[in-house]
């Protein structure tokens, strides 16, 4: 259950991060440096939480 509100978060924080990103207003390169760097923390993170389900699904078959 943890697990799913923790997956749950992060994948809002990636949209949030993709909308702070492609924000055609925003000209400061900073902010948008910095989302595009959280976008691939939170990107490989949401990998590391579901490579090992899909592993146990695959196995489990």
């Amino acid at each position: 259950m943890l697990g799913l509100i923790l997956l749950t978060l992060t994948l809002l924080m990636l949209v949030e991060c993709v909308l702070i990103y492609f924000n055609k207003n925003s000209n400061n390169k900073k902010i948008r440096k910095i989302a595009l760097i959280l976008i691939w923390i939170n990107g490989l993170s949401i990998i590391c939480f579901l490579l090992p389900v899909i592993t146990f699904v695959i196995l489990n078959k």
